[in-house]
């Protein structure tokens, strides 16, 4: 009987393992939603929201799609959205950073960000989907370059809760 006792683990094991269960589910829920939350926290797309695109190096004809990248962890989760988007070829693709997006005009709150412009007007500027796993079910490229388009003006979409890593210099 006391060597069944003996190989038993204590209840200090059990306190161990329970806290240890514990602390590494809350590190792995906060390192996950770390970077979830809005688009545009600071509302920078208020006031400073341009129709158009600007700059030397912009293309003011055709239909361009900028993926704009900082190298934050939701670049992963918004990369499945690109393999969507081959469905358009009518479209080019351009993958930027935030830096030549500023010089084009477009403020940059957060990335990854999608930019639709077709003949120099901002078709859509925001995340590639809502929640905290930009997953394609969520997806707002339908709407914006699909079968279903209904916008008619440009769709600065700062106010929906996203994967992004907010920028520095807004």
């Amino acid at each position: 009987m006391e060597t069944a006792k003996a190989k038993m683990p204590s209840k200090r094991a059990w306190w161990i393992l329970a806290i240890w269960l514990l602390a590494t589910t809350i590190f792995l829920f906060w390192w996950r939603l770390i970077n979830y939350g809005v688009f545009d926290p600071h509302s920078a797309w208020l006031d400073n929201a341009p129709l158009t695109v600007s700059g030397e190096q912009t293309p003011l004809t055709g239909k361009h799609i900028y993926h704009v990248r900082s190298g934050c962890y939701c670049d992963v989760l918004a990369n499945r959205h690109v393999d969507l988007m081959a469905a358009y070829p009518d479209y080019q693709q351009h993958r930027v950073s935030a830096t030549d997006m500023r010089k084009m005009g477009i403020p940059v709150p957060s990335t990854p960000m999608l930019v639709v412009v077709e003949q120099g007007n901002v078709i859509y500027a925001g995340p590639y989907a809502a929640g905290p796993n930009c997953s394609p079910s969520a997806s707002f490229i339908p709407q914006i370059i699909g079968p279903e388009r209904n916008i008619t003006t440009p769709w600065y979409n700062g106010n929906v809760s996203a994967c992004r890593c907010a920028e520095t210099a807004g």
